[in-house]
């Protein structure tokens, strides 16, 4: 995951997303084009990459787990949701989602906000 944080601040969306589908599920996958687009849409209103927090991982069995993040950038966050598999000896994305609303990538958070 870092590896592609790092690749983001030095060259954008692009070469972040396609270190992030090397060797997973999503390799080659014409998603991943499509989250390169967005973030190139996104980009304009929010600005450049900055940093990311984790706000929390969720495993999935001994060989799954879920990392919740927030990216931020200049103007704004985009919410992310990473899930990962255990390959062999590293971790791979199985599967990535980004949203500018929390809610779509935690849904549990759309619950909490109706109970206040």
């Amino acid at each position: 995951m870092e590896n592609g944080f790092t690749l983001w601040t030095k060259g954008g969306a692009d070469p972040a997303l396609n270190a992030w589908q090397k060797g997973g599920l999503i390799e080659n996958d014409e998603k991943v084009a499509n989250q390169v687009r967005y973030f190139k849409q996104m980009e304009r209103a929010i600005g450049n990459f900055k940093t990311y927090e984790l706000i929390q991982t969720k495993p999935v069995g001994r060989s799954s787990q879920i990392l919740y993040l927030s990216m931020n950038f200049e103007r704004g966050a985009i919410y992310a949701r990473f899930l990962l598999y255990r390959a062999d000896d590293k971790w791979v994305v199985q599967n990535m989602d980004f949203s500018s609303r929390p809610e779509a990538v935690m849904p549990w958070l759309a619950f909490e906000a109706g109970q206040e």
